[in-house]
């Protein structure tokens, strides 16, 4: 088994608050990201890990729920 992976902590450019696009896609996708709040970051950023074989088709359903939500998310 994997011992560690890669992580990211992009900033989630948007009006809407990190923990709401969270939750938003947990419920649409079964998508997991965890917003740096956990963290105590201070930004609206959220940390996803990417350490996957097959990783184009591990991020389809977070593509998606972007295309779905990219004109509310750009305000």
């Amino acid at each position: 088994p994997p011992r560690g992976g890669c992580v990211g902590f992009p900033l989630l450019k948007s009006q809407i608050p990190v923990e709401t696009f969270a939750q938003a896609l947990e419920d649409e996708e079964s998508v997991l990201i965890l917003p740096a709040t956990v963290f105590e970051w201070p930004e609206n950023r959220f940390r996803i890990s990417v350490g996957r074989k097959n990783l184009a088709k591990a991020l389809l359903p977070f593509s998606k729920f972007l295309e779905r939500h990219l004109p509310r998310l750009l305000g």
